[in-house]
C-alpha cells in the first residue's frame, strides 16, 4: 500500500495507542482463565525445563526455556502459572503487533481492531493463551519479526537478531522467518546489505548453545544430551522424534485433503467461508508488503502442519500462525483507508459476524485442564511404594515430570518412559539420580529390540520393587496382558505367569475415579479427549483378556466422555461385534469415519463386518 492508491504511510501518520490498548485488554482478559495447574501433553516436561535450565524434547526450544526461566523467577502463582503467563503475554504482544502493521500500511486503527480481535477469539489460539507450551511465544515472535520488515524501512539489524534468535523458538519459524527475508529481499532489492547482516544473525542464533550448556550442567531433565556437537544436531533436528513418529509426521500420512481441512478449521476458527475470503482479498491487494507477508505466513503454517506434522492437529499444535495471518488480512481488509459508504459498512458487519463465529467456544473451556494435574496426583498417589512406573503416553509421563521435578510428589516413586528406555545413556542417567541401581544386563539386547528391553527391566525390577504400567503402546501392551492386573488407575506387573481374571470391583475402580474427577472438574476438551482415552486403553486391556462384557461395559464408558473419539469408537465397535451386535459395530465404525476419514484401521474393519453380515444374511 502507497500513498499513490491513496492510503497513508506509516511516516505519515502519527503513532497510534490502538496496539497497546489492544494488547493490554487481551492480557487483561487472559488472566483470570489461568487456572496455575500442570496440563495435558507436553506442559509438565517443559514447565521442568524452563524452571531448572534443562533441556526438553527436540528442538530444545531454547527461546522458550531462556524466557520461561526468566518468567518462572516471578513471584507470583504457582510455576505453571507464571509460565502460562508467557503464553499470555506473547497472545497479547501478537495482537498488538497485527494492529501495528495494519496501521503501517494505512488501515484504519478502529476498524482494523476488529481484525486483530480475530487472533486470540480463534479457539487454538485462545486455548493456547494459557498454557505452558511453545506455540503462542513462536507465534509473538513471527509477528514480531513481520513488523520488523513490512513497514516502509525495515530494521534490518534488529530483524537479523531477531530471526537469529528465533531458531530457538519453533520450526515453523526457520521457514516463515526464510520467506519474510526473501519478501523484503524481493521488495527493495538490497542484497548487498542482507547478506551483511549475517554477523547479527549469528549473534542470536549463538542461543543454541544454550543447550549444550545446559546439558553439561546435568540438570533433572537431560533430553536426548545435546551436550555433544552430533548430539547438538541430531537435537536441533528432531532426528529421533522423526524417526519414531515418521508414518504421522511424514508428506504420505497426509496425502488427502483431510488435514487440510483440519488446519483450515483450526486457523479459521471454524470460519472457513472467512480463510476463502481473506485469502481472495489478501490475493487482490498483491502489492502491499503485509498482504504478502500475511499470505506466506498462512501457506507456511499449512505446509508445515498438512505435510509435515499433521498428528499435531489431533492434539491443537498446530494453526496458531495461520489464525495470525487471517487476522491480519482482516485487519488489512477491514480497515482499507479507501473504503467508504456501503463498502465500509459491509466489511465492518464482516469482521463482527467472523468475531462472533471464531468467538462462540467457551470462554472458560481451558480451565478444565485442571484435570490433567488432579488426575496425576491420584494416579501417583495410588501407586504402591518405592515403585518403578513404567509410562507410555502424554496422560502420564509430562505431569510425572512435573510433579516429580518441581513439586517433589511422591519421591519414593521413579518414572522411566517405556519408550525412552532404547536409549541407554538416557536410562543411565535417569537411574544416577535414584538411590536403587540400573539391574545388571537389563539393557544388554539391542537398541533396536524394545519389546525385549522393557520386558527385560521390568521383570529384574519386579524381582526386588513394585512395578506399574501404565497402557499406551500396542507394541508392548498386547503381549503381556496377562501379566497386567489393575492396581488403582495403572496396572501391577507381574514377572512370572499370566494372572487370573480381574475380579470386577477392581476393573470397575477406574471407571468410578474418572467419575468422580469428572464430578471436580468441568472437563475441557483435552480432559475429555485424553480421560477417555485412559478407559479406552482399559476396555483394550479387557478385550485382550476376552472379558467381552466388561470390555464394551468400560468401552462405553469412553465414548460417552468423547463421542468424537475414532479410536474408542473402533474398539467399541470391535467389542459389539464380538458380542454378535454387528449392525452395532457397523454403525460405530461409520462414526469412526466420520470423525477422522483417513482412519484405515476402520475402513478394514467395516468392510470385514459388513461382510460378515452378508454373509449371516438368510
Amino acid at each position: 500500500m502507497s500513498a499513490s492508491d491513496g492510503r497513508t504511510l506509516e511516516t505519515q501518520r502519527a503513532p497510534s495507542r490502538v496496539p497497546v490498548l489492544l494488547g493490554t485488554a487481551v492480557l487483561v482478559t487472559v488472566l483470570p482463565f489461568i487456572h496455575g495447574d500442570v496440563t495435558w501433553y507436553d506442559a509438565g516436561e517443559l514447565s521442568v525445563a524452563a524452571a531448572g535450565l534443562g533441556v526438553p524434547h527436540p528442538t530444545g526450544f531454547p527461546l522458550f526455556t531462556i524466557l520461561g526461566h526468566l518468567f518462572a523467577s516471578l513471584p507470583v502463582g504457582s510455576i505453571p502459572f507464571r509460565l502460562a503467563l508467557l503464553s499470555a503475554c506473547s497472545i497479547a504482544l501478537a495482537t498488538g503487533l497485527i494492529s501495528s502493521v495494519a496501521i503501517g500500511q494505512g488501515a484504519c486503527p478502529k476498524r482494523s481492531a476488529l481484525g486483530a480481535l480475530l487472533f486470540p477469539a480463534t479457539f487454538v489460539v485462545w486455548l493456547h493463551a494459557g498454557l505452558v507450551e511453545v506455540y503462542a511465544l513462536n507465534a509473538a515472535w513471527i509477528a514480531l519479526l513481520a513488523w520488523l520488515l513490512v513497514r516502509e524501512r525495515p530494521a534490518y539489524e534488529v530483524a537479523a537478531v531477531v530471526s537469529g534468535l528465533g531458531l530457538g523458538a519453533h520450526a515453523t519459524f526457520v521457514f516463515a522467518g526464510l520467506g519474510l527475508w526473501t519478501l523484503t529481499w524481493l521488495r527493495h532489492r538490497e542484497g548487498r546489505l542482507v547478506l551483511g547482516l549475517w554477523p547479527w544473525v549469528v549473534a542470536g542464533a549463538a542461543i543454541v548453545l544454550v543447550l549444550p550448556a545446559a546439558a553439561s550442567r546435568d540438570p533433572w531433565l537431560n533430553w536426548g544430551d545435546p551436550s555433544s556437537l552430533m548430539g547438538l544436531i541430531d537435537h536441533l533436528t528432531a532426528a529421533g522424534i522423526r524417526s519414531s513418529f515418521a508414518e504421522e509426521m511424514g508428506v504420505g500420512a497426509a496425502a488427502n485433503g483431510v488435514a487440510l481441512g483440519r488446519w483450515a478449521a483450526l486457523a479459521s476458527g471454524g470460519a472457513l467461508w472467512l480463510l476463502l475470503g481473506v485469502a481472495v482479498g489478501l490475493a487482490r491487494e498483491y502489492r502491499s508488503p503485509a498482504a504478502r507477508a500475511a499470505l506466506l505466513l498462512l501457506g507456511v503454517d499449512l505446509a508445515f502442519s498438512v505435510l509435515l506434522n499433521p498428528m499435531g492437529q489431533a492434539d491443537l499444535q498446530t494453526g496458531v500462525p495461520g489464525a495470525w495471518a487471517v487476522a491480519l488480512g482482516v485487519a488489512l481488509l477491514v480497515g482499507d483507508g479507501r473504503l467508504q459508504g456501503a463498502g465500509r459498512a459491509l466489511w465492518t458487519v464482516v469482521a463482527v459476524v467472523a468475531l462472533l463465529w471464531v468467538g462462540q467456544h467457551r470462554m472458560d473451556d481451558r480451565a478444565g485442564d485442571a484435570a490433567a494435574g488432579s488426575w496425576a496426583r491420584l494416579t501417583l498417589g495410588l501407586a504402591p511404594p518405592g515403585a518403578l512406573v513404567l509410562a507410555s503416553s502424554d496422560h502420564l509421563a509430562s505431569q510425572s515430570l512435573y510433579l516429580e521435578g518441581i513439586e517433589g510428589f511422591r519421591p519414593d516413586l521413579m518414572t522411566l518412559v517405556k519408550q525412552h528406555i532404547p536409549d541407554e545413556a538416557h536410562v543411565r542417567r535417569r537411574y544416577s539420580k535414584e538411590v536403587e541401581t540400573l539391574p545388571e544386563r537389563a539393557l544388554d539386547l539391542p537398541r533396536e529390540a524394545l519389546q525385549g528391553r522393557v520386558y527385560a527391566l521390568a521383570s529384574m525390577e519386579a524381582e526386588r520393587r513394585p512395578v506399574v504400567w501404565e497402557l499406551g503402546d500396542g507394541r508392548l501392551d498386547g503381549p503381556i496382558a496377562g501379566r497386567l492386573r489393575p492396581d488403582g488407575a495403572l496396572y501391577r506387573f507381574d514377572g512370572a505367569a499370566p494372572t487370573r481374571a480381574s475380579p470386577v470391583e477392581e476393573a470397575d475402580w477406574l471407571p468410578q475415579g474418572l467419575a468422580g474427577l469428572a464430578r471436580d472438574h468441568t472437563l475441557a476438551f483435552r480432559s475429555r479427549r485424553s480421560l477417555s482415552d485412559v478407559l479406552r486403553l482399559r476396555g483394550v486391556w479387557h478385550l485382550m483378556r476376552r472379558e467381552i462384557e466388561l470390555g464394551a461395559s468400560v468401552l462405553e464408558g469412553a465414548v460417552a466422555l468423547d463421542s468424537t473419539s475414532a479410536p474408542a469408537l473402533l474398539n467399541l465397535a470391535a467389542a459389539r461385534q464380538r458380542q454378535g451386535k454387528t449392525d452395532e459395530a457397523i454403525a460405530l465404525l461409520e462414526r469412526a469415519l466420520v470423525a477422522d476419514p483417513t482412519y484405515a484401521k476402520a475402513k478394514e474393519n467395516l468392510e470385514r463386518y459388513r461382510a460378515s453380515s452378508k454373509g449371516a444374511s438368510p
